[in-house]
Order: C-alpha cells, then sequence, then structure tokens
C-alpha cells in the first residue's frame, strides 16, 4: 500500500481508529528503511518464519 492509498482509505474510514497509528507509523518506518514493512497479525505466529523469508503476509506498507 502506497502512502496515497493509505490517505484514501483513512479519508473514506477503511481504516480507522488504532488501525491508522499503525498504518502511519509503518510509513514512517518504510521511510527511514527506504524499503517496505509488512503489518502482520500477532494471531499467527507460526506465519512469521514464511514472513521473514519474503512471502507477503498482512499488508505490505511502500515507502
Amino acid at each position: 500500500m502506497t502512502a496515497e492509498k493509505a490517505e484514501q482509505l483513512i479519508e473514506q474510514g477503511i481504516i480507522t481508529d488504532g488501525m491508522i497509528v499503525k498504518v502511519n507509523a509503518a510509513l514512517d518506518a518504510a521511510r527511514a528503511l527506504g524499503r517496505p514493512v509488512d503489518i502482520a497479525s500477532w494471531r499467527h505466529a507460526e506465519q512469521l518464519p514464511a514472513l521473514f523469508n519474503g512471502t507477503p503476509i498482512g499488508t505490505r506498507i511502500l515507502a
């Protein structure tokens, strides 16, 4: 997801409440690191190895 898409989804009320904070933090991190950042659920810890190996899980935030 790009910053522009995130802003659009926030304006439309699709991204709300605490998720706004998470998305904005991920955008900041992606910009600072110069690479994509993934937002993934903590409920599926068994998927973390796949995430660390490059499999997209959750939402990928682009710088």
